[in-house]
């Protein structure tokens, strides 16, 4: 559930033009979401679900990266 909270927040603030810091938190948030998630796959010992977490955390820390800084 609170992941796609946070899918409505990135789309959300970007289509109407209003609050884009909200962008930067939903990111954030789903980056964080990312961590606990590779946590659990590692105590787990799922190998190819942790990489796939770890690969949209490191896109979602990009956007959230570009969106701070540019």
């Amino acid at each position: 559930m609170p992941g796609l909270v946070c899918t409505v927040g990135l789309i959300v603030p970007g289509a109407f033009h209003r609050q884009p810091r909200l962008t930067i938190l939903a990111t954030t948030l789903l980056s964080i979401e990312s961590l606990v998630f590779i946590g659990v796959k590692i105590r787990y010992g799922e190998v190819t679900p942790m990489i796939l977490s770890g690969a949209l955390g490191l896109l979602v820390a990009f956007v959230a990266y570009g969106r701070m800084v540019l």
